[in-house]
């Protein structure tokens, strides 16, 4: 939120204690634990984008190391980790187009995101027509991964940081390979997760749970002791029927209103996974 003062941004995140404030310049406040044993004062502040010229009283605890308690983040990879989705619709829009077949954001949102249906059975078109569509849709999406930002602010970071908390941390994702590899050629990402399962991997997508139960069985844990952290119905859907819980991960509130169901928690940011991460560990 551009405009809101420090007291409103650390209201919003949810499991923050309002203590006290003194005027504009001082403000106390009570923080969440930290999962992470890296951070220092300042360090914690930058994370919570408290305005340099405010003094800020912190009073704050670190998350302990869960020892011998081994626990597993599967992360989803495109609207978790990359803001890809959006290019992939355009990918599917613009070749459709080319047909003269036009598709919409909610037909992508209801067709894909919840159904898990290619945006493409909307063409029309079959057998070898179909295909080729399929193969020029993902040239054009290819194209658009290597010409645009992608990273979701703070996830690298936050990768990072979780690492050293739990006892492996991998990506399953519906991803090809060759799109996945052209994701995260720069992305820095894969150096702080064990492993990545992509579409290749598995016979059926989401919202089947094969990819989560192949996800499952590469942390080498029983499904009690992992969770997923997604941003689709479908997603969420293949995770829970693979005996996960779930966090629900809407980066700057998009696509929050989608319903879900009953999740272990939602986040808007990653600040906000960070802390409901964090009391999962705890549990």
């Amino acid at each position: 939120m551009p405009n809101e003062t420090p007291e409103q941004r650390v209201e919003r995140f949810r499991s923050a204690i309002f203590v006290s404030t003194q005027g504009w310049r001082t403000t106390s406040f009570l923080l969440p634990p930290v999962p992470s044993t890296k951070y220092d004062r300042t360090e914690y502040i930058r994370v919570l984008k408290i305005p340099p010229k405010v003094t800020i009283s912190i009073t704050w605890r670190k998350v302990p190391r869960m020892e011998g308690k081994k626990r597993a983040i599967l992360w989803d990879n495109d609207g978790v980790l990359v803001d890809t989705e959006k290019w992939f619709f355009e990918a599917n829009r613009l070749e459709l187009a080319a047909i003269g077949v036009t598709a919409t954001s909610a037909q992508f949102e209801e067709i894909n995101l919840k159904h898990g249906v290619s945006l493409l059975s909307i063409s029309g078109l079959e057998g070898e027509d179909l295909r080729a569509l399929y193969t020029r849709r993902d040239a054009r999406y290819s194209e658009l991964l290597r010409t645009e930002k992608l990273a979701i602010p703070g996830m690298l970071e936050l990768l990072e940081r979780m690492k050293a908390h739990f006892f492996t941390t991998g990506i399953v994702t519906a991803s090809h390979r060759e799109h996945f590899d052209i994701i995260h050629g720069l992305s820095g990402m894969l150096e702080h997760v064990d492993f990545a399962v992509v579409r290749e991997d598995y016979p059926r997508a989401k919202p089947y749970p094969d990819g989560y139960l192949a996800g499952i069985e590469r942390a080498g844990l029983a499904a009690r002791d992992c969770i997923a952290v997604e941003d689709s119905p479908r997603g969420i859907t293949a995770a829970r029927a693979a005996g996960l819980e779930c966090v629900f991960f809407t980066p700057g509130e998009v696509g929050a209103d989608r319903d879900v169901g009953e999740v272990f928690a939602r986040a808007g940011s990653a600040e906000e996974l960070e802390v409901v991460l964090g009391q999962w560990l705890r549990k």
